[in-house]
């Protein structure tokens, strides 16, 4: 199981698509429109995909009556959206792009105390953005082997996770 997609309501739909295009690199299908609910919406597709072909994708979406509730950052429910670029110096790259171009860096770039080198950047519409540098495979190979070389792990699994992490990241 995977999820297919998420979605998220925006008041500029056009705003939105240009953001994730000029920052993210997306590839925006052709758009829907329903005249009946007067529903807007662009898929937003991330990347080349997994082994399978599946990559990320976002729907961003847009009608009119849409309450515009304030956007605390310290709230329940969805909090951020998180992508990872890399490298240290993408994540250095992209936030200072970001910021040069008028967004608010919340945060970074640091390395958080559980080890994700990341920056927190409040995006279009105060979405929070968050720019990793690694993905889950790699960074749980690295704490794992820092585990392992401290002497609290096994070598074995460090294997398997090598070997999970090198077919994941394909």
């Amino acid at each position: 199981m995977r999820i297919e997609h998420a979605a998220l309501y925006v008041n500029d739909l056009e705003g939105a698509r240009a953001f994730f295009e000029t920052y993210f690199g997306v590839v925006p299908n052709d758009g829907y429109h329903n005249p009946k609910t007067g529903l807007r919406t662009y898929f937003l597709t991330f990347g080349e995909g997994d082994a399978e072909g599946a990559a990320a994708r976002l729907e961003i979406m847009t009608r009119s009556g849409l309450e515009d509730l304030e956007k605390s950052t310290m709230r329940t429910g969805w909090t951020h959206l998180a992508f990872s670029l890399g490298s240290k110096s993408a994540v250095d790259e992209l936030t200072a792009r970001l910021k040069t171009d008028g967004y608010e860096v919340l945060s970074g770039p640091r390395t958080t105390g559980d080890g994700y080198y990341e920056s927190s950047v409040l995006g279009f519409e105060g979405v929070n953005i968050e720019i990793i540098a690694y993905g889950c495979a790699e960074y749980c190979l690295r704490a794992t082997r820092n585990r392992v070389i401290s002497g609290k792990g096994s070598m074995r699994l460090l294997r398997q996770l090598q070997i999970d992490a090198s077919l994941w990241m394909r």
